[in-house]
């Protein structure tokens, strides 16, 4: 994993774990966690400029306000999603610029997989003394085949070879 990678994803672990908001990282960072590193690509294919990072969120009410109140601690201007009064926890999409990395941040993935039953089969690592939930590797390979994304069925067949499936 490059090492602005891997900073920026101890930086947002750790925040997610101090407001306790209950994620999985999914994508490209969850395959690298799978064993297979790629750049990041856009939807087309290219490489993009900066790497990032995509945290599936639990989208309970809790959950939800807890991550819009850790993205505020960031300097995340949320009020808008605040004060919202009918809020929709599985509509709020967020893509945030980090600097070094920008960070998705989806109340859903490709797969039709509840979330709560994803997050007791999801894989725990810890760097550095955070621990990085990501989402199990049958769950993240579901996901990968619901998508139309030549990258992601490209993924699928680089984790199989890894793993010695054919």
């Amino acid at each position: 994993m490059e090492e602005d990678l891997k900073k920026g994803l101890l930086a947002v672990c750790r925040s997610l774990q101090h407001w306790n908001v209950r994620y999985m990282l999914v994508g490209g960072t969850a395959v690298a966690l799978h064993d297979y590193y790629r750049h990041s690509m856009g939807p087309a294919g290219e490489l993009t400029a900066k790497p990032d990072i995509d945290l599936w969120f639990d989208p309970t009410y809790v959950n939800y306000f807890q991550l819009l109140r850790l993205m505020e601690a960031m300097g995340v201007d949320v009020s808008e999603f605040q004060q919202e009064r009918q809020p929709a926890p599985m509509r709020s999409f967020f893509k945030l610029d980090m600097g070094e990395f920008t960070l998705d941040a989806l109340p859903l993935i490709q797969a039709d997989i509840p979330f709560a039953d994803a997050y007791d089969r999801k894989e725990t690592v810890e760097l550095d003394g955070i621990p990085i939930h990501y989402i199990g590797y049958d769950d993240l390979v579901e996901d990968k085949r619901a998508s139309a994304r030549r990258k992601d069925q490209e993924d699928i067949e680089h984790l199989k070879r890894h793993r010695g499936e054919t």
